[in-house]
């Protein structure tokens, strides 16, 4: 409808309808950017990641395929013990992340980023670093949800980067967690400027 002045008027029951639906407009932008609650026992992610260069979460025959012998891994203050690996490039670093009271060489946690000269990373013949559910580095936000779904949690980093992460957290409904005998698991992924930069998942440390 248009007014003397020329104004488009939507008429009342349409500025009504407008009115209630508003609301699911606002809710579906909100999914669509932010995802929905993982504090939500039916918020759990449902196919999780479980490798990284063929080294398999708590496996350690792939560890030693892919690796070696477990040398004595790096003690952190902040973290866990865990061995770095770089690409022969020397772009993407590779975080082995090992549980205290775990079993040599079986790796419950991993890490990958781009490389930095501190990170004191043993060279690997390899240009890139995939995850089993193919995931790497550069990887946009659209693909990483595309694969595993709205069902995460974001924030934004102090460095203003965003982080989406996802969770598996209801042990009791978990044949998952039950296979692995862990209560929780988690992935999580950071972008920079819709770029993948980083990401790690693996296994909660009691």
């Amino acid at each position: 409808m248009v007014n003397k002045e020329g104004d488009v008027r939507f008429p009342e029951k349409s500025q009504k309808a407008m009115k209630n639906i508003l609301p699911f407009i606002l809710l579906t932008i909100s999914v669509s950017l932010y995802g929905q609650t993982i504090n939500s026992t039916n918020c759990q992610l449902a196919n999780a990641d479980t490798s990284v260069f063929g080294i398999i979460l708590l496996d350690k025959n792939s560890s030693l395929k892919k690796v070696g012998v477990m040398t004595t891994p790096l003690e952190h203050e902040k973290d866990l013990p865990h061995l770095n690996f770089c690409t022969q490039d020397k772009k993407q670093t590779l975080t082995l992340y090992f549980h205290p009271g775990g079993v040599a060489n079986e790796f419950a946690e991993f890490q990958v980023k781009n490389y930095s000269a501190n990170d004191s990373a043993k060279t690997l013949m390899t240009n890139s670093f995939a995850t089993g559910k193919g995931i790497k580095i550069g990887m946009s936000k659209e693909k990483i949800v595309a694969l595993f779904g709205n069902c995460y949690k974001a924030t934004m980093t102090k460095n203003n980067l965003e982080l989406i992460e996802y969770k598996i957290g209801d042990f009791n409904n978990s044949e998952f967690l039950k296979r692995f005998n862990y209560p929780s698991y988690y992935a999580e992924y950071e972008f920079k400027a819709d770029k993948l930069v980083r990401f790690r998942f693996g296994f909660e440390y009691p």
